[in-house]
């Protein structure tokens, strides 16, 4: 990808996503960018051909929350999809080290966690659709949203 490629994001469309804490945690130890396990391939595969190579933003619910201090919500900017190879290792959180079976690995780079302000998934509206989220609505896989 040349440089001014990776600066272009798209504006209109968004990922919403859930990732267990354990795992946000373990990727801040990770240089450069991060890939998570789906298998949520037809999500991804759409986001790939609507973004036209533009980077993404990508909202991140922090699933099974401990309780800690630490915020549930999460943001980063989506660089793309890959199947496993061996390069992918050293982009995953050391918490995942156990974990197998995953179709597919979606990248991330500038992991960040923010305040609930700055990731309002009731006023998330998913891509294409007319109505918002309701107040409490948790994500259970990823989804295409609109760009808040």
């Amino acid at each position: 990808m040349n440089e001014a490629k990776e600066r272009k994001t798209d504006s209109e469309l968004a990922l919403l996503a859930p990732v267990p804490l354990v795992h946000l945690l373990s990727a801040l130890q990770v240089q450069e960018w991060v890939a998570f396990g789906s298998m949520a391939f037809e999500v991804f595969d759409k986001l790939d051909k609507q973004r036209s190579d533009c980077h993404v933003d990508a909202y991140i619910y922090a699933s099974l929350h401990d309780g800690s201090n630490v915020s549930r919500y999460w943001r980063a900017t989506y660089i793309g999809m890959s199947e496993w190879d061996r390069e992918l290792s050293k982009h995953r959180p050391a918490s995942t080290a156990n974990e197998t079976g995953w179709g597919i690995f979606w990248k991330v780079k500038n992991l960040r966690e923010v305040s609930e302000s700055e990731c309002r998934i009731n006023e998330m509206k998913g891509f294409g659709k007319s109505t918002k989220y309701k107040k409490f609505f948790i994500p259970e896989g990823p989804i295409l949203i609109q760009h808040p």
